[in-house]
């Protein structure tokens, strides 16, 4: 199956592994407009439709695509998988970082440091900065959103870095007004806008 959509759906929750072993995705960067800039690569002249029909349906351009779904099946039975260096897995990854913005501020921002701490709330005031710079929307139940996405990336230690109860006692920070609090604290991450 294929689809295309400029933003990719979030996969959720589902069985993983049948999904690593069926998921490609594949990035189209160009947009195609009217009078594009010469200093932006990615914006390319558009065409007309009619005019764009007639130069893939020549004979060589329709004989040029055989050829290369052919050499792509050849290659995939040959493989056993797609001609792409990243391992199913490794897709997967990538795809989900690509459709959930949330995913993707995890795993750009957020580091493991077994000696230090942010809370939550910390952690939502930087994936406001974050996503505002991104151009990305801000739903009403982010938090939870953002929550459950962070507890669930396993390369941070999210769920299993706190006591149960909380014991602050060694902390750096002093449990302080909010705002006070959050100014000391975000210097302390590995935290970059790119």
């Amino acid at each position: 199956m294929m689809f295309a959509a400029n933003n990719p759906p979030i996969l959720g929750e589902r069985d993983k592994q049948a999904i690593t072993s069926r998921l490609t995705s594949v990035k189209l960067p160009y947009t195609f407009v009217n009078n594009p800039s010469e200093t932006d690569r990615f914006k390319k002249q558009r065409i007309p439709e009619s005019n764009l029909e007639a130069k893939l349906l020549t004979d060589e351009a329709l004989s040029g695509l055989l050829r290369l779904a052919v050499d792509g099946i050849q290659h995939f039975e040959m493989n056993d998988d797609v001609s792409v260096p990243e391992t199913p897995m490794e897709r997967l990854q990538r795809y989900e970082r690509s459709a959930d913005p949330i995913r993707q501020f995890g795993h750009e921002c957020l580091k493991d440091q077994d000696s230090e701490y942010v809370v939550k709330a910390g952690i939502m005031i930087m994936y406001n900065t974050w996503a505002k710079s991104r151009g990305h929307e801000l739903g009403p139940n982010t938090h939870q959103t953002l929550h459950d996405a962070v507890q669930g990336t396993a390369e941070l230690n999210y769920a299993t870095s706190r006591p149960d109860p909380a014991d602050y006692a060694d902390a750096y920070l002093l449990l302080q007004p909010c705002q006070s609090r959050y100014s000391s604290m975000i210097p302390r991450m590995t935290f970059q806008i790119t």
